[in-house]
């Protein structure tokens, strides 16, 4: 759960994210990915902590550099599919080229799947303690961490496409380091530990943000059949 270390909280912050940029970038029809381009930046907006661990996720056939950038989004409301092509739309807009969103999510089954989007302003105001506390009136104490990034062309006329990534697990008193959001009440399925007491690396193999990132990574090394996974070229549809 990351969502709170990724730049200020509150109406009008700063949301964090992806840019993903051809380079060079000379032009609106330059900034447009086809499938000749091997090579782009990947410009990911958050905490450096957050960057590494995608970086960590991707690995070394991932064809893109991250590099930090942040954009001014509005803070949308709605389901989470709703919310996250709503922010790439407008990211793309105001990047003028293909953009890549990420998007995390704490859902409550026994809520409905809240505090879901919101997770962050959940956080700030009652920390792992509070999240744990708000279901000691239910049995069901599953959830689901999900994770979704958005990415557009930079077409308007093209849809979004989705990437999604869910982990099953349940909601436990707070346990584990304190240094990354919602972790130290988030148990996963099949794990003694929270996802606060895991090593990174373990963690990263089975995280939402791992599920999610290797859809993409599978995408994009599926656009350009024989060419090898070192240099997916990009393309667009509808997730």
């Amino acid at each position: 759960g990351d969502k709170r270390t990724r730049g200020p909280t509150g109406p009008g912050a700063a949301a964090s994210p992806t840019c993903c940029r051809p380079a060079p970038a000379a032009s609106q029809e330059q900034n447009k990915p086809d499938k000749q381009s091997r090579h782009h930046q990947v410009h990911h907006g958050g905490h450096h902590d957050v960057d590494f661990q995608v970086i960590q996720i991707l690995g070394d056939k991932f064809p893109c550099t991250l590099v930090a950038q942040k954009i001014d989004l509005p803070e949308y409301q709605g389901e989470p599919d709703e919310i996250s092509i709503r922010k790439c739309q407008e990211a793309a807009r105001q990047v003028q080229g293909p953009v890549l969103v990420e998007d995390t999510c704490l859902c409550f089954n026994a809520l409905g799947g809240l505090p879901g989007p919101y997770i962050k302003w959940f956080l700030e105001k009652l920390k792992p303690e509070g999240l744990h506390q708000l279901l000691e009136g239910f049995q069901d104490k599953s959830a689901y961490a999900l994770c979704t990034f958005a990415f557009s062309t930079g077409d308007p006329n093209e849809p979004v496409r989705l990437f999604r990534g869910r982990t099953m697990g349940r909601i436990v008193v707070p346990r584990g380091c304190r240094d990354f959001g919602w972790d130290p009440c988030f148990q996963p399925d099949g794990y003694e530990q929270t996802y606060a007491e895991m090593p990174k690396a373990e963690k990263n193999t089975i995280s939402h943000r791992f599920r999610a990132l290797l859809a993409l990574q599978e995408y994009f090394s599926s656009l350009t059949p024989g060419v090898g996974d070192d240099h997916p070229s990009w393309g667009s549809g509808e997730g």
